[in-house]
């Protein structure tokens, strides 16, 4: 069984969290446990409780002009599509930085503007908070994402940074690193644009801040066009969803993008693609997928659309793929509504993916959790595609083999397979047990052959049994879901 946890999120720390959620900025779906936002400045999101469940999710967005206006603003302004971008007539203030994943580091001045979102009001004490951005980032600009939260005593913390982010490609001239925060301070930490309450720290009041920068003397005009926030309280395991069968969710046809390697000229892709695969599966599905200028310009193949959307997604931090924040933020920047979020089950999904919204999910698939995987791997992604008719999920998985990629993925089988058998003989040689040639030991040729058989089977659309896999992804993974979406849908996500 390959193990594919060495490459993933295993340093986040995944907590069971849970469930009813309110959302500002869309109101067509409220599904079960939702508490629906009207979106003006004063309010406070109050999550409730649903009788078999002991977990709480708070979570808004904010994205329009009648939205990103309920925060408060410094040295920005809105634009005509809603967008909070630096005010040109202000006099901003200014910030020295360093990139330090840059090859040389040097300091640099810049203007800055931020916006702060209204002082949410929790029902529960949060124990962790998740932001997501949208934003536009020229080369040489920022945006930076922090939160803070007020105690039950009425104290409010320091702001801790979660991230920032640079929005271009990895080796693309100009461009600045995106990369996680890890910071601590009394009341918690940061890691994986994740921020963790201290013990006994609990937050019922929460806020997040960005701030967009430019060079000094520069006319660039770096963009924030959506936010959101999630605040979390997790406790007990979360109670799995009893399937109501009613026919299902046809499965939605995404398309199926593989995290292994894409063509034989590619830069060598594997277990840490899973999130890059997925990104590209939502991308190319809502047409909002890299043109084939964009991919040359990367020097990548119309086939290397996983590579394209790696080259987004990495975290100097980590040097990883999987942060789901950087996802979503791909995601917005090529013109759609995505965010991170923490969903309390099926039932949930499913009424997302009745709108023809797939919906990507972040797994730990370990320790034989999800026996027909067939792979262990931390913070695995995949696209949820439907809901078959006897409740079990149906996925684009990246750890399967995309049906245009399996000749080249069954020759590295082959290889593989060849190199163990070779190891296999020469142990067997030292160690005094050799067979004799009439004895049945696995020629290279069978082995690669039956390799090669194992792997072509193994596609990216494949079918999950509902409880293995929504106990793995609630409680192993604590429910992180991406919901991406056209402007034109609107969805309330609970």
């Amino acid at each position: 069984m390959p193990d594919f946890s060495s490459h993933s999120l295993s340093r986040r720390r995944f907590v069971s969290l849970c469930a009813g959620a309110a959302v500002a900025g869309s109101a067509a779906l409220a599904l079960p446990g939702c508490v629906a936002k009207s979106g003006s400045s004063s309010n406070s999101s109050r999550a409730s409780k649903s009788a078999n469940l002991s977990r709480y999710i708070s979570l808004t967005v904010w994205r329009g002009a009648n939205k990103l206006d309920q925060g408060t603003f410094s040295g920005l302004t809105l634009d005509a599509a809603g967008h909070a971008v630096l005010d040109s007539s202000a006099v901003l203030d200014v910030r020295t930085l360093s990139d330090d994943y840059a090859k040389k580091p040097v300091d640099v001045d810049y203007e800055v503007g931020t916006w702060i979102s209204p002082e949410l009001e929790l029902s529960f004490g949060a124990t962790e908070l998740m932001a997501s951005w949208g934003a536009t980032i020229p080369a040489g600009c920022w945006l930076e994402i922090e939160v803070r939260g007020r105690r039950k005593d009425g104290t409010l913390s320091d702001w801790l940074a979660l991230a920032r982010w640079g929005g271009a490609a990895e080796g693309e001239d100009g461009a600045l690193s995106s990369y996680s925060v890890q910071q601590s301070s009394e009341a918690g930490s940061t890691s994986a644009c994740v921020f963790e309450a201290a013990e006994e720290r609990r937050l019922y009041n929460v806020q997040m801040r960005a701030t967009l920068m430019r060079p000094l003397g520069e006319d660039a005009a770096p963009s924030l066009n959506m936010a959101s926030l999630v605040a979390t309280l997790f406790d007990e395991d979360a109670e799995l969803s009893e399937y109501a069968g009613e026919g299902g969710v046809d499965p939605i046809d995404v398309p199926q993008y593989s995290q292994v390697r894409s063509s034989a000229s590619a830069a060598v892709e594997g277990p840490e693609y899973s999130a890059p695969a997925a990104c590209a599966m939502l991308l190319d599905w809502w047409n909002a997928g890299p043109s084939e200028d964009e991919l040359s310009a990367l020097g990548l193949a119309s086939d290397q659309r996983v590579a394209w959307a790696a080259a987004h997604m990495l975290d100097a931090q980590t040097q990883s793929y999987d942060t789901s924040a950087f996802a979503t933020s791909l995601c917005a920047s090529r013109g759609l509504v995505a965010y991170a979020t923490r969903l309390s089950g099926l039932a949930q999904l499913e009424q997302v993916l009745e709108l023809g919204v797939p919906v990507a999910v972040q797994l730990n698939v370990t320790s034989g959790n999800v026996p027909d995987a067939g792979y262990e791997a931390a913070a695995h992604a995949m696209v949820v595609c439907g809901i078959d008719d006897e409740g079990n999920v149906v996925v684009n998985d990246p750890a399967g083999v995309a049906p245009a990629l399996s000749t080249v993925a069954a020759q590295q089988v082959a290889s593989a397979a060849d190199q163990d058998v070779a190891a296999s003989e020469e142990a067997a040689v030292e160690d005094g047990t050799e067979q004799d040639a009439g004895e049945s030991a696995p020629s290279g040729e069978a082995a690669r052959e039956a390799a090669t058989a194992s792997n072509q089977a193994g596609d990216v659309r494949r079918t999950y049994p509902r409880a293995d896999f929504e106990s793995a992804w609630l409680n192993d993974s604590a429910g992180v879901a991406w919901i991406v979406h056209s402007a034109g849908i609107a969805v309330n996500v609970g």
